[in-house]
């Protein structure tokens, strides 16, 4: 038999006494107190959006107030239309952009670039790169404006959301559709549609219509192109404040990839295996490795202390990469390093696993059941094509089976084969990709599968006969 919860409400009657011109007016007040008894502790799990969306709790909101001294009825429960419009009437949100935003100062900023746009894009970019190297984030997030958007502008210094403000503003002067963007993100917890609250926001996007497609942008994210918003923005759902049709959109997430392409060497004195890895990586794992390296200045140190974290005994000798970029969301490097242990040998056998530099260096799914749902913030792909050359006359034992698994409705594929090359040489080829966002905890069990067929997979050892 499961657990039994139950709430206990006691109630009480004080009198209020409210005062009207000199009168009292004696008004009944219900004081309602609610208990939980004998709840669970509530347990971490890995890729949860935030302990607030699974921790019981009770929200409460005003519907309507009666006014006891004539019996009149103010709501204070709107549509969402109502609350638009009173967000576009608002001297602290909607007043400040929603005819335009275009200091003067930022016009001669940005004039001559603007006459060298080619598209609308072209617009977005230069007016988005603008206010990203103009002005300093005050904190990342934010919705209403606590001084005026010029004011701000002039000081050099506000917050994500009011720089979303003054993007939506200033696209809209050049004739752009653009529109503020309410979201609740990750941390914060997820919001419900039926109600128009603003406590259940925290922050503001912007978003902008380009050749028949909605644009999303979060200035709050440092460094970050246009189309991706910060990963604690990927919270699925957001209001898109159109005065006259506001609506509730998807929250886009762009798929990531990451590409290892390896080349090495088999010492057969030594036994170590010396060469390269190729990174590529892009979407939001180009755009982590971007800000991570940004400022760093000995790439080598950077690199050794992060393989380090999957290969102990790895050397990087050095480093080679792109020139990083706050516009773009594509990243390459590559590694020259050596392995001394990557082998393991056993009497007349040699274990040569797979070399990589994976996404995942442990499995974040080991438990066997799960209470609450998974939930990734965007999809990724990891492709890994590794080559070692191995001395001549060197003899296989065996070689992994090939794998090939997926979930249901194209939710997810691991593909992973060992092959051996006419010169004697070995492949290992890997897909690992996830497109299914969310997995309820009885979907858990085939994720959980999954996971775990890929780091069995990835583990297992080609073998060799020792010459």
């Amino acid at each position: 038999m499961g657990n039994l919860y139950y709430l206990v409400v006691l109630e009480s009657s004080p009198e209020l006494h409210l005062g009207v011109s000199g009168s009292t007016y004696p008004l009944p007040v219900n004081v309602t107190v609610f208990k939980v008894k004998d709840m669970p502790a509530f347990k971490p799990e890995p890729y949860i959006t935030t302990e607030e969306d699974y921790i019981a709790s009770l929200q409460f909101q005003w519907r309507a107030i009666t006014d006891p001294t004539d019996n009149r009825t103010q709501p204070m429960m709107s549509s969402w239309e109502q609350f638009s419009e009173k967000m576009y009437r608002s001297q602290n949100f909607g007043i400040q952009f929603s005819k335009s935003f275009w200091p003067y100062d930022m016009a001669q900023a940005v004039k001559p670039k603007l006459k060298e746009a080619g598209n609308m894009r072209d617009t977005v970019d230069i007016l988005y790169r603008h206010l990203q190297d103009r002005i300093s984030l005050s904190k990342p997030r934010g919705i209403t404006i606590e001084k005026d958007l010029a004011t701000l502008y002039a000081s050099r210094k506000a917050d994500g959301g009011e720089l979303n403000l003054m993007l939506t503003g200033a696209l809209r002067k050049l004739g752009i559709p653009a529109w503020p963007v309410l979201i609740s993100t990750r941390s914060h917890g997820k919001v419900y549609r039926q109600y128009p609250i603003l406590a259940q926001f925290n922050h503001t996007l912007a978003a902008a219509q380009i050749d028949g497609e909605l644009l999303l942008m979060d200035l709050g994210a440092p460094h970050y192109p246009p189309g991706y918003l910060a990963v604690a923005d990927l919270n699925y759902y957001g209001m898109l404040l159109d005065r006259e049709h506001p609506r509730w959109i998807e929250l886009p997430a762009p798929k990531s990839e990451h590409i290892c392409l390896g080349d090495f060497t088999l010492d057969e004195e030594e036994g170590i295996l010396s060469g390269t890895f190729t990174l590529h990586y892009k979407g939001y794992e180009a755009l982590k490795q971007i800000n991570d390296l940004k400022g760093n200045t000995d790439l080598r140190n950077y690199w050794q202390e992060a393989l380090a974290e999957h290969y102990p005994s790895i050397e990087v000798d050095s480093v080679s990469m792109d020139e990083l970029s706050s516009m773009g969301d594509r990243f390459s490097t590559v590694i020259y390093c050596s392995l001394p242990d990557a082998l393991i040998e056993t009497g007349p056998l040699t274990y040569l696993p797979m070399i990589t530099v994976p996404l995942f260096t442990e499995n974040p799914f080991s438990e066997e059941e799960r209470k609450y749902p998974v939930s990734f913030p965007y999809p990724f792909k990891e492709k890994t094509v590794v080559s070692i050359h191995l001395p001549e006359g060197t003899q296989t034992e065996s070689l992994p089976e090939p794998a090939l698994f997926k979930l249901p409705n194209k939710g997810g594929k691991i593909k992973i084969q060992v092959v051996q090359e006419p010169n004697g040489d070995l492949r290992w080829i890997n897909t690992f990709q996830l497109q299914q966002l969310i997995f309820i905890p009885e979907e858990y069990p085939a994720l959980r599968n999954f996971f775990s067929l890929y780091f069995k997979k990835r583990d297992e050892p080609a073998t060799l006969l020792n010459n």
